[in-house]
């Protein structure tokens, strides 16, 4: 029985998570060298992950990059992704769709949670809410989709 049939063959019903906070942070650390985001809190279709903004992440006037954003979204995507499908299979971000909502200013660290929204046989799409720690109201909202290409 190929990956790809097992796949087909799973049961729909509630997200359970295949691989924890442990397993994915090493994943990582072994696969994404130079990735700066830290894994804070991994559940059922639920992951809170932050990441420290340096001076190398600024724009003139003291603002936190987009593509600086852009890359937590992702990677708080991919630590979901992770979590429910394992540390195995070949996973691709295949769409991020963000809105910059307001300005992150310097000096807060950046927190994103990520939510699955839809958890297919071959495709997984989540939501990311971004926050500058200890603000209310977001900085940025995205919708990633990821494809579920496996190993074979």
């Amino acid at each position: 029985m190929t990956d790809t049939i097992a796949r087909e063959e799973r049961p729909a019903g509630p997200l359970t998570l295949i691989a924890d906070r442990a397993a994915i942070r090493n994943f990582l650390d072994r696969h994404a060298a130079g990735h700066r985001i830290r894994i804070d809190k991994v559940e059922p279709g639920h992951a809170w992950v932050h990441q420290t903004v340096t001076e190398e992440d600024l724009r003139p006037g003291g603002t936190i990059s987009g593509p600086t954003v852009m890359a937590l979204v992702d990677g708080a995507a991919y630590v979901i992704v992770l979590a429910h499908v394992g540390t195995e299979p070949l996973t691709v971000t295949s769409n991020l769709n963000i809105h910059f909502l307001r300005r992150p200013e310097a000096g807060y660290t950046l927190e994103a949670k990520a939510s699955i929204l839809r958890r297919g046989q071959r495709s997984i799409l989540a939501e990311v809410t971004v926050n500058s720690k200890g603000r209310t109201q977001p900085v940025a909202h995205a919708v990633v989709a990821y494809a579920i290409v496996g190993s074979d």
